[in-house]
Protein backbone atom coordinates (compact mmCIF):
# COMPACT_ATOMS: atom_id res chain seq x y z
CA UNK A 1 0.00 0.00 0.00
CA UNK A 2 1.65 3.25 -1.04
CA UNK A 3 0.65 6.83 -0.51
CA UNK A 4 2.34 9.75 -2.28
CA UNK A 5 3.19 12.58 0.03
CA UNK A 6 2.82 15.89 -1.80
CA UNK A 7 3.65 19.33 -0.50
CA UNK A 8 0.44 20.94 -1.68
CA UNK A 9 -1.81 22.81 0.76
CA UNK A 10 -5.17 21.08 1.20
CA UNK A 11 -8.49 22.94 0.95
CA UNK A 12 -10.22 23.74 4.22
CA UNK A 13 -13.10 21.31 3.65
CA UNK A 14 -10.63 18.40 3.54
CA UNK A 15 -9.17 19.09 7.01
CA UNK A 16 -11.06 16.23 8.67
CA UNK A 17 -9.88 13.77 6.03
CA UNK A 18 -6.27 14.91 6.39
CA UNK A 19 -6.47 14.47 10.15
CA UNK A 20 -7.58 10.86 9.72
CA UNK A 21 -4.97 10.38 7.02
CA UNK A 22 -2.33 11.40 9.56
CA UNK A 23 -3.68 8.76 11.92
CA UNK A 24 -3.38 6.21 9.12
CA UNK A 25 0.22 7.19 8.46
CA UNK A 26 0.96 6.79 12.15
CA UNK A 27 -0.09 3.16 11.85
CA UNK A 28 2.52 2.61 9.10
CA UNK A 29 6.28 2.90 8.67
CA UNK A 30 7.90 5.28 6.22
CA UNK A 31 9.71 3.89 3.19
CA UNK A 32 13.08 5.04 1.88
CA UNK A 33 12.70 7.93 -0.63
CA UNK A 34 14.18 7.18 -4.02
CA UNK A 35 14.43 3.43 -3.42
CA UNK A 36 11.54 1.41 -4.86
CA UNK A 37 9.02 3.81 -3.34
CA UNK A 38 9.84 6.73 -5.69
CA UNK A 39 11.49 10.04 -4.96
CA UNK A 40 8.35 11.45 -3.33
CA UNK A 41 8.66 8.97 -0.44
CA UNK A 42 6.18 6.28 0.50
CA UNK A 43 4.46 4.22 3.15
CA UNK A 44 4.66 0.44 3.48
CA UNK A 45 2.48 -1.97 5.48
CA UNK A 46 4.17 -2.99 8.77
CA UNK A 47 5.12 -6.65 9.13
CA UNK A 48 2.48 -7.36 11.78
CA UNK A 49 -0.31 -6.24 9.42
CA UNK A 50 1.02 -8.51 6.68
CA UNK A 51 0.91 -11.42 9.15
CA UNK A 52 -2.71 -10.67 10.01
CA UNK A 53 -3.64 -10.76 6.33
CA UNK A 54 -2.12 -14.23 5.97
CA UNK A 55 -4.06 -15.45 8.99
CA UNK A 56 -7.34 -14.19 7.53
CA UNK A 57 -6.61 -15.87 4.21
CA UNK A 58 -5.71 -19.20 5.78
CA UNK A 59 -8.71 -19.19 8.08
CA UNK A 60 -11.12 -19.34 5.14
CA UNK A 61 -12.77 -22.71 4.55
CA UNK A 62 -12.34 -22.44 0.77
CA UNK A 63 -8.58 -21.81 0.91
CA UNK A 64 -7.09 -24.51 -1.35
CA UNK A 65 -3.57 -23.72 -0.17
CA UNK A 66 -4.34 -25.79 2.94
CA UNK A 67 -4.57 -28.93 0.77
CA UNK A 68 -1.43 -28.68 -1.37
CA UNK A 69 2.30 -28.86 -0.68
CA UNK A 70 3.79 -25.41 -0.32
CA UNK A 71 7.48 -25.23 -1.18
CA UNK A 72 9.25 -22.35 0.53
CA UNK A 73 12.03 -20.73 -1.50
CA UNK A 74 14.67 -18.11 -0.80
CA UNK A 75 15.16 -16.70 -4.31
CA UNK A 76 12.81 -15.37 -6.98
CA UNK A 77 13.84 -18.03 -9.52
CA UNK A 78 15.23 -21.54 -9.29
CA UNK A 79 14.34 -25.19 -9.64
CA UNK A 80 13.44 -28.30 -7.68
CA UNK A 81 14.21 -31.93 -8.53
CA UNK A 82 11.51 -34.55 -8.05
CA UNK A 83 11.35 -38.30 -8.63
CA UNK A 84 8.72 -39.07 -11.24
CA UNK A 85 8.76 -42.87 -10.96
CA UNK A 86 8.65 -44.03 -7.38
CA UNK A 87 8.04 -47.72 -8.11
CA UNK A 88 10.56 -49.90 -6.29
CA UNK A 89 11.76 -53.37 -7.25
CA UNK A 90 13.56 -55.88 -5.10
CA UNK A 91 17.34 -56.36 -5.09
CA UNK A 92 18.47 -59.38 -7.14
CA UNK A 93 20.15 -62.25 -5.34
CA UNK A 94 23.95 -62.14 -5.49
CA UNK A 95 26.01 -65.34 -5.29
CA UNK A 96 29.11 -65.28 -3.12
CA UNK A 97 31.93 -63.69 -5.07
CA UNK A 98 29.71 -62.71 -8.00
CA UNK A 99 29.63 -59.24 -9.47
CA UNK A 100 26.86 -56.85 -8.59
CA UNK A 101 24.44 -56.18 -11.40
CA UNK A 102 23.70 -52.67 -12.62
CA UNK A 103 20.28 -51.46 -11.52
CA UNK A 104 17.85 -48.93 -12.96
CA UNK A 105 18.61 -45.42 -11.82
CA UNK A 106 15.87 -43.17 -10.40
CA UNK A 107 13.94 -41.12 -12.94
CA UNK A 108 14.22 -37.49 -12.01
CA UNK A 109 12.76 -34.29 -13.37
CA UNK A 110 13.82 -30.72 -12.80
CA UNK A 111 10.95 -28.27 -12.28
CA UNK A 112 11.72 -24.60 -12.64
CA UNK A 113 9.92 -21.93 -10.67
CA UNK A 114 9.64 -18.18 -10.88
CA UNK A 115 8.12 -15.95 -8.25
CA UNK A 116 5.56 -13.63 -9.83
CA UNK A 117 3.98 -10.49 -8.45
CA UNK A 118 0.22 -9.90 -8.51
CA UNK A 119 -1.60 -6.76 -7.46
CA UNK A 120 -4.05 -4.05 -8.30
CA UNK A 121 -5.41 -0.68 -7.32
CA UNK A 122 -8.16 -0.31 -4.73
CA UNK A 123 -10.25 2.81 -5.15
CA UNK A 124 -11.87 4.00 -1.94
CA UNK A 125 -14.64 6.52 -1.35
CA UNK A 126 -14.42 9.76 0.61
CA UNK A 127 -16.75 8.17 3.18
CA UNK A 128 -14.21 5.43 3.85
CA UNK A 129 -11.40 7.96 4.23
CA UNK A 130 -13.50 9.77 6.82
CA UNK A 131 -13.45 6.65 8.98
CA UNK A 132 -10.85 6.01 11.67
CA UNK A 133 -7.40 4.76 10.75
CA UNK A 134 -8.05 1.45 12.52
CA UNK A 135 -11.24 0.84 10.53
CA UNK A 136 -9.54 1.70 7.24
CA UNK A 137 -6.75 -0.76 7.96
CA UNK A 138 -9.27 -3.44 8.97
CA UNK A 139 -11.12 -2.99 5.68
CA UNK A 140 -7.94 -3.10 3.62
CA UNK A 141 -6.70 -6.24 5.39
CA UNK A 142 -9.94 -8.09 4.66
CA UNK A 143 -9.94 -6.96 1.04
CA UNK A 144 -6.32 -8.01 0.46
CA UNK A 145 -6.93 -11.35 2.20
CA UNK A 146 -9.89 -12.17 -0.06
CA UNK A 147 -8.02 -11.15 -3.21
CA UNK A 148 -4.97 -13.17 -2.17
CA UNK A 149 -7.10 -16.26 -1.48
CA UNK A 150 -8.92 -15.97 -4.81
CA UNK A 151 -5.62 -15.57 -6.69
CA UNK A 152 -3.98 -18.57 -5.04
CA UNK A 153 -7.07 -20.72 -5.55
CA UNK A 154 -7.16 -19.84 -9.25
CA UNK A 155 -3.49 -20.73 -9.69
CA UNK A 156 -3.88 -24.02 -7.81
CA UNK A 157 -6.88 -25.06 -9.93
CA UNK A 158 -5.03 -24.14 -13.11
CA UNK A 159 -2.05 -26.24 -12.02
CA UNK A 160 -4.33 -29.20 -11.26
CA UNK A 161 -5.93 -28.93 -14.68
CA UNK A 162 -2.49 -28.94 -16.29
CA UNK A 163 -1.41 -32.00 -14.28
CA UNK A 164 -4.54 -33.99 -15.09
CA UNK A 165 -4.56 -33.16 -18.81
CA UNK A 166 -6.75 -35.61 -20.69
CA UNK A 167 -6.61 -38.21 -17.92
CA UNK A 168 -9.94 -37.99 -16.16
CA UNK A 169 -12.59 -40.36 -14.82
CA UNK A 170 -16.33 -39.85 -14.61
CA UNK A 171 -17.72 -40.09 -11.08
CA UNK A 172 -21.36 -41.12 -11.26
CA UNK A 173 -21.84 -42.71 -7.84
CA UNK A 174 -20.03 -43.81 -4.69
CA UNK A 175 -18.85 -47.02 -6.36
CA UNK A 176 -17.01 -44.87 -8.91
CA UNK A 177 -15.12 -43.20 -6.06
CA UNK A 178 -14.28 -46.54 -4.53
CA UNK A 179 -12.97 -47.79 -7.89
CA UNK A 180 -10.64 -44.79 -8.02
CA UNK A 181 -9.20 -45.42 -4.56
CA UNK A 182 -9.18 -49.22 -4.67
CA UNK A 183 -8.10 -49.90 -8.27
CA UNK A 184 -7.03 -46.87 -10.33
CA UNK A 185 -4.68 -45.21 -7.85
CA UNK A 186 -1.44 -46.80 -6.79
CA UNK A 187 -1.88 -47.95 -3.15
CA UNK A 188 1.01 -45.73 -2.05
CA UNK A 189 -0.75 -42.72 -3.59
CA UNK A 190 -4.27 -43.72 -2.55
CA UNK A 191 -3.20 -43.89 1.08
CA UNK A 192 -2.60 -40.16 1.21
CA UNK A 193 -5.36 -39.10 -1.19
CA UNK A 194 -8.63 -37.32 -0.53
CA UNK A 195 -11.67 -36.18 -2.49
CA UNK A 196 -12.40 -32.48 -2.95
CA UNK A 197 -15.73 -31.50 -4.46
CA UNK A 198 -17.94 -28.47 -4.95
CA UNK A 199 -21.17 -27.92 -3.05
CA UNK A 200 -23.22 -29.89 -5.58
CA UNK A 201 -20.97 -32.91 -5.26
CA UNK A 202 -20.90 -32.75 -1.49
CA UNK A 203 -24.67 -32.34 -1.37
CA UNK A 204 -25.02 -35.58 -3.37
CA UNK A 205 -22.74 -37.45 -0.97
CA UNK A 206 -24.38 -35.87 2.06
CA UNK A 207 -27.85 -37.11 1.03
CA UNK A 208 -26.91 -40.74 0.44
CA UNK A 209 -29.11 -43.17 2.36
CA UNK A 210 -28.87 -46.84 3.21
CA UNK A 211 -31.58 -49.39 2.43
CA UNK A 212 -33.46 -48.43 5.61
CA UNK A 213 -33.65 -44.78 4.58
CA UNK A 214 -31.09 -43.59 7.13
CA UNK A 215 -28.49 -41.07 6.07
CA UNK A 216 -25.03 -42.51 5.57
CA UNK A 217 -22.35 -40.79 7.59
CA UNK A 218 -19.92 -38.78 5.45
CA UNK A 219 -16.41 -38.09 6.74
CA UNK A 220 -14.78 -34.94 5.38
CA UNK A 221 -11.31 -33.46 5.27
CA UNK A 222 -12.09 -31.59 8.49
CA UNK A 223 -12.45 -34.89 10.37
CA UNK A 224 -8.83 -35.39 11.45
CA UNK A 225 -9.31 -39.04 12.37
CA UNK A 226 -11.59 -39.94 9.49
CA UNK A 227 -13.78 -43.03 9.26
CA UNK A 228 -11.82 -45.14 6.78
CA UNK A 229 -8.93 -47.21 8.02
CA UNK A 230 -6.52 -49.08 5.77
CA UNK A 231 -3.58 -50.82 7.39
CA UNK A 232 -2.29 -48.57 10.15
CA UNK A 233 -3.18 -45.33 8.41
CA UNK A 234 -6.41 -43.47 9.11
CA UNK A 235 -7.74 -41.37 6.24
CA UNK A 236 -10.16 -38.51 5.99
CA UNK A 237 -11.93 -38.47 2.65
CA UNK A 238 -15.33 -37.36 1.36
CA UNK A 239 -16.58 -40.85 0.56
CA UNK A 240 -19.55 -42.52 2.18
CA UNK A 241 -18.96 -44.95 5.02
CA UNK A 242 -21.41 -46.89 7.16
CA UNK A 243 -19.49 -47.12 10.43
CA UNK A 244 -22.49 -46.06 12.50
CA UNK A 245 -26.04 -45.18 11.60
CA UNK A 246 -26.86 -41.79 13.04
CA UNK A 247 -30.48 -42.03 11.98
CA UNK A 248 -33.01 -39.25 11.74
CA UNK A 249 -36.13 -37.88 13.37
CA UNK A 250 -38.98 -35.52 12.51
CA UNK A 251 -39.93 -32.10 13.80
CA UNK A 252 -43.61 -31.39 13.17
CA UNK A 253 -44.92 -27.84 13.52
CA UNK A 254 -48.60 -27.51 12.67
CA UNK A 255 -48.98 -29.15 9.26
CA UNK A 256 -45.27 -28.80 8.40
CA UNK A 257 -42.80 -31.68 8.82
CA UNK A 258 -39.00 -31.29 8.84
CA UNK A 259 -36.47 -34.14 8.74
CA UNK A 260 -33.54 -33.87 11.16
CA UNK A 261 -30.37 -35.80 10.44
CA UNK A 262 -28.99 -36.85 13.82
CA UNK A 263 -25.38 -36.66 14.95
CA UNK A 264 -23.40 -39.78 15.82
CA UNK A 265 -23.21 -39.07 19.54
CA UNK A 266 -24.72 -40.16 22.84
CA UNK A 267 -26.85 -37.04 23.12
CA UNK A 268 -28.73 -37.65 19.88
CA UNK A 269 -29.20 -41.35 20.59
CA UNK A 270 -30.42 -40.69 24.15
CA UNK A 271 -32.95 -38.16 22.91
CA UNK A 272 -34.13 -40.41 20.10
CA UNK A 273 -34.77 -43.21 22.59
CA UNK A 274 -37.22 -40.93 24.43
CA UNK A 275 -39.31 -39.99 21.39
CA UNK A 276 -42.10 -39.17 20.71
CA UNK A 277 -42.29 -35.84 22.54
CA UNK A 278 -44.71 -32.92 22.37
CA UNK A 279 -42.97 -29.77 23.63
CA UNK A 280 -44.21 -26.20 24.06
CA UNK A 281 -41.07 -24.31 23.03
CA UNK A 282 -40.27 -20.73 24.05
CA UNK A 283 -39.16 -17.97 21.68
CA UNK A 284 -35.77 -16.31 22.30
CA UNK A 285 -33.77 -13.59 20.51
CA UNK A 286 -35.69 -13.82 17.26
CA UNK A 287 -33.59 -16.80 16.13
CA UNK A 288 -34.35 -19.81 18.34
CA UNK A 289 -36.94 -21.83 20.23
CA UNK A 290 -35.95 -23.60 23.45
CA UNK A 291 -37.37 -26.04 26.00
CA UNK A 292 -36.06 -27.01 29.45
CA UNK A 293 -35.80 -30.79 29.26
CA UNK A 294 -34.38 -33.56 31.42
CA UNK A 295 -30.62 -34.02 31.63
CA UNK A 296 -28.91 -35.55 28.56
CA UNK A 297 -25.28 -36.56 27.90
CA UNK A 298 -23.13 -33.64 26.73
CA UNK A 299 -20.04 -33.10 24.59
CA UNK A 300 -20.24 -29.34 24.13
CA UNK A 301 -18.15 -27.36 21.66
CA UNK A 302 -18.24 -23.76 20.49
CA UNK A 303 -19.53 -23.89 16.88
CA UNK A 304 -18.90 -20.21 16.11
CA UNK A 305 -21.55 -20.07 13.39
CA UNK A 306 -25.07 -21.29 14.14
CA UNK A 307 -26.96 -22.37 11.03
CA UNK A 308 -30.69 -22.27 10.45
CA UNK A 309 -32.00 -25.77 11.17
CA UNK A 310 -29.41 -26.66 13.82
CA UNK A 311 -30.83 -28.66 16.71
CA UNK A 312 -28.66 -28.31 19.81
CA UNK A 313 -28.46 -29.00 23.53
CA UNK A 314 -27.48 -26.00 25.66
CA UNK A 315 -25.74 -26.93 28.91
CA UNK A 316 -27.23 -30.35 29.79
CA UNK A 317 -30.98 -29.83 29.79
CA UNK A 318 -32.08 -27.20 27.24
CA UNK A 319 -33.24 -28.33 23.81
CA UNK A 320 -32.83 -25.62 21.17
CA UNK A 321 -34.03 -25.31 17.57
CA UNK A 322 -32.36 -22.49 15.64
CA UNK A 323 -34.23 -21.03 12.70
CA UNK A 324 -31.75 -18.32 11.65
CA UNK A 325 -28.02 -18.28 10.85
CA UNK A 326 -25.80 -16.10 13.04
CA UNK A 327 -22.50 -16.00 14.96
CA UNK A 328 -22.41 -17.17 18.58
CA UNK A 329 -19.82 -17.47 21.37
CA UNK A 330 -21.86 -20.00 23.33
CA UNK A 331 -21.07 -23.71 23.56
CA UNK A 332 -23.57 -26.40 22.53
CA UNK A 333 -23.79 -30.14 22.07
CA UNK A 334 -24.96 -30.97 18.57
CA UNK A 335 -28.05 -33.15 18.24
CA UNK A 336 -28.66 -32.82 14.50
CA UNK A 337 -29.67 -30.47 11.73
CA UNK A 338 -32.75 -30.02 9.56
CA UNK A 339 -31.90 -31.34 6.10
CA UNK A 340 -33.99 -28.70 4.33
CA UNK A 341 -34.62 -25.67 6.58
CA UNK A 342 -36.59 -23.75 3.95
CA UNK A 343 -39.86 -22.69 5.57
CA UNK A 344 -38.67 -23.54 9.09
CA UNK A 345 -38.66 -19.94 10.31
CA UNK A 346 -42.17 -19.33 8.94
CA UNK A 347 -43.49 -22.52 10.52
CA UNK A 348 -42.01 -21.74 13.96
CA UNK A 349 -43.25 -18.14 13.86
CA UNK A 350 -42.30 -15.27 16.14
CA UNK A 351 -43.74 -16.53 19.43
CA UNK A 352 -43.93 -19.68 21.53
CA UNK A 353 -44.89 -22.76 19.57
CA UNK A 354 -45.67 -26.44 20.09
CA UNK A 355 -43.31 -28.82 18.30
CA UNK A 356 -43.84 -32.55 17.90
CA UNK A 357 -40.61 -34.60 18.02
CA UNK A 358 -41.11 -37.93 16.23
CA UNK A 359 -38.97 -40.83 14.99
Amino acid sequence: IRARLKGKKAPAEAAAILKRDAELRAEMVEGTPGEDEGEDGGLTVPQDISTQINELRRAAADNLENYVNVENVSTKTGSRVIEIDADSTEWPEIEEGADFQEQDTPKLRSISYKIKKYGGILKVTAELLEDTAANILAYLKKWIAKKSRATRNAKILAALKTCVGDTSYDIVDVDSLKDIFNIVLDPAIAQGSAVYTNQTGFNYLDKLKDKDGNYIEVSTVKDAEGDVQRGNTKKAEATATTTQKAGSMKLIVGNKSFTVRLENNETAQALKAQLPLSLEMTELNGNEKYYYYSTLPTSATRPGTIHAGDVMLFQSNTLVIFYKTFESDYSYTRIGSVTDPEGLAEALGSGDVRVEWRT
